[in-house]
Order: C-alpha cells, then sequence, then structure tokens
C-alpha cells in the first residue's frame, strides 16, 4: 500500500491504516503461554507459593501473602465504617440544626403576623406564594438537582475478598487449607502443569490428578491416597490454561473505548 492511500481520508469508509491512527472502539487480542500464571504460582505475588495455601475455591496463595492482604483489606474496610460514621454523625447534625432552624423561622413568623393588620397578613401570604414558585432551570448552577453528603447511602464492604478471579468471594485465615504442593502426581508419577486437573485432599492437603483420582475411585472412598486421611471435601485446584483455546482458561482479553463520533 502506498504512502498516498494510507494517509487519504477522503474515503467514505475506514481503511485498517485509519483505524490504528484513530485508536478507537473495542479491541481484542489473544494471550498467549507467557500471559499465564503457572499452576504452583500465588495468585497475588506471581511467584512460586511459599508455604501455600489454597482457598475452598482452589486459588493457590503464599501464607504471607494471604495474610498481608486480608489485613490491608481489614484495614480499609474499618477505615470506610469509621467514615460512614462520620457521615451518619454529620446528617444527624444537618437534621437537627435544619429543624431547629425552621422551629425559629415559624415562630419568628408568628410574632409578625401578630404586629400585622389584616390587609398586609394577606399581601405577605399573596407574596409569599408567588415568590415560593420554583421552576426547574438546569442551565442555572443554584438550581441545577445536587446530592449531598448527607443523602448517599454507603454500600460497606463488610468482610475480606479473595480477589484472584473476576468474581470475588469472601475469606478468611479460617478457611484457607495449607496444602503440600508436590511436582507430580503421586499415583501416575506425570508432573503437574497447566493443563492438569488439580485435585486437593481436605484437611491433610495432598494433591492428585483427576484423572487418577476418578480411576482409584477415591471421590466414593472418601480416604486420601497417600495418607489414608479421611477426606472433608475434595476441591479441584484454579488453573489459568496453556493459552490455546482447548487448554482451558481465558485466551481471549478485550479493552472497551469509547467508539469514534
Amino acid at each position: 500500500m502506498s504512502r498516498h492511500s494510507k494517509n487519504n481520508t477522503a474515503g467514505a469508509y475506514f481503511t485498517y491504516e485509519e483505524r490504528q491512527k484513530l485508536d478507537y472502539g473495542t479491541k481484542e487480542a489473544r494471550i498467549g503461554r507467557d500471559s499465564m500464571r503457572p499452576c504452583n504460582a500465588c495468585h497475588i505475588c506471581l511467584h512460586t507459593a511459599r508455604d501455600p495455601l489454597i482457598c475452598e475455591q482452589g486459588h493457590l496463595s503464599c501464607r504471607e501473602c494471604s495474610l498481608e492482604s486480608i489485613l490491608n483489606q481489614k484495614e480499609e474496610i474499618a477505615k470506610k465504617q469509621r467514615g460512614h460514621k462520620d457521615a451518619i454523625e454529620r446528617k444527624r447534625f444537618m437534621e437537627e440544626t435544619k429543624a431547629k432552624e425552621e422551629k425559629e423561622k415559624v415562630l419568628k413568623e408568628f410574632s409578625r403576623q401578630q404586629e400585622m393588620s389584616s390587609d398586609a397578613i394577606m399581601l405577605s401570604k399573596k407574596r409569599a406564594k408567588i415568590e415560593g414558585r420554583d421552576l426547574a432551570s438546569y442551565w442555572i448552577p443554584s438550581k441545577t438537582p445536587q446530592v449531598t453528603e448527607a443523602e448517599v447511602t454507603l454500600a460497606l464492604k463488610n468482610e475480606t475478598l479473595c480477589m484472584a478471579t473476576e468474581d470475588s468471594h469472601p475469606i478468611t485465615m479460617k478457611r484457607l487449607i495449607p496444602i503440600s504442593f508436590s511436582k507430580s502426581c503421586p499415583s501416575c508419577v506425570k508432573e503437574f502443569s497447566n493443563s492438569s486437573q488439580i485435585i486437593v485432599s481436605t484437611p491433610c492437603g495432598h494433591l492428585m490428578c483427576k484423572a487418577c483420582w476418578e480411576k482409584v475411585g477415591l471421590d466414593k472412598e472418601k480416604r486420601c491416597f497417600i495418607c489414608s486421611t479421611k477426606v472433608e471435601k475434595w476441591i479441584e485446584m484454579y488453573k489459568e490454561g496453556t493459552g490455546f483455546s482447548g487448554g482451558g482458561g481465558k485466551v481471549l482479553v478485550r479493552k472497551y473505548n469509547v467508539a469514534f463520533q
């Protein structure tokens, strides 16, 4: 394509070069294996998990990272609760002040009417009725509808969340389960990777691939394959995928921008 055809903007449609220069609208891109987190990596620090823990939905993390994340969220929750309490106190103070001013206004109006004649009272009522009319004027700053701070209802987050995925869920340190992460399945001795479906037994925390888990029939026996401990719950470890369409995970990302007008 010549330079003139690239820079020509007189057409009735957008060319590829014009779209690239405008940089507008929704964009899509495929992400490969380099953008996927390894199966043994922490979802917070993205390094190999140290003293690994797993939540009830299979998200792996370091003990230190999990504790730090929960403590930071608790500090943020406490800060928002203090701000919410201050907002409620300010709202109550404003309501009390307004009620006091209304009461004083009524008393002043009553005392003023006692000193006036009947004709003057009728005239003042008509004038107040005319002055009380307030037309909607959105172009006048003083009459533009506004929301005061006292009218805002704050939606507080009262629990710590696991934010490994877009759909966050509640989490506490008591719910986190320590696991003994091994490099391979103890049954078939295949090395774990992002294409592996890993099953974790709780509370012992031993790992096993899902194919061997189904073949041995541990879902019915409720016993750990390694230590024979009674299993309370089987958890499938979350994986980000291999970068291929058949490997699972999110391989297509979108960026939403304002459309060209």
